[in-house]
């Protein structure tokens, strides 16, 4: 990684499946959700395509663009209450299923 480059205190990887408003929902329930020290990456694998290889093979595409230590995984039906950041006094975070989300 290039010397400029700040690393993310969290790359967050999002699977979709052809969802864009929930994997929209999902993706601004982060940027809402998070403290004003903490850096993300979003990481979005579209796995709805004809390209597509299963759930698997989209989560390590995924993984592999991520340049974070840890990652969080999440799928496009997770919304964010609370504070996301790398700090213990953010915690804790709550994920809850969005109402009528594909499966």
């Amino acid at each position: 990684m290039p010397a400029h480059t700040v690393r993310p205190d969290i790359p967050v990887l999002i699977l979709s499946w052809n969802t864009q408003a929930f994997t929209l929902r999902c993706i601004d329930s982060i940027a809402d959700g998070l403290d004003d020290d903490t850096r993300v990456q979003e990481v979005v694998v579209e796995n709805g395509s004809r390209e597509a290889l299963g759930y698997s093979a989209a989560v390590n595409q995924a993984y592999r663009r991520a340049t974070g230590e840890l990652v969080l995984l999440l799928n496009i039906d997770i919304v964010f209450g609370g504070v996301l950041g790398v700090e213990p006094a953010a915690a804790p975070v709550e994920a809850r299923e969005i109402p009528g989300a594909a499966r």
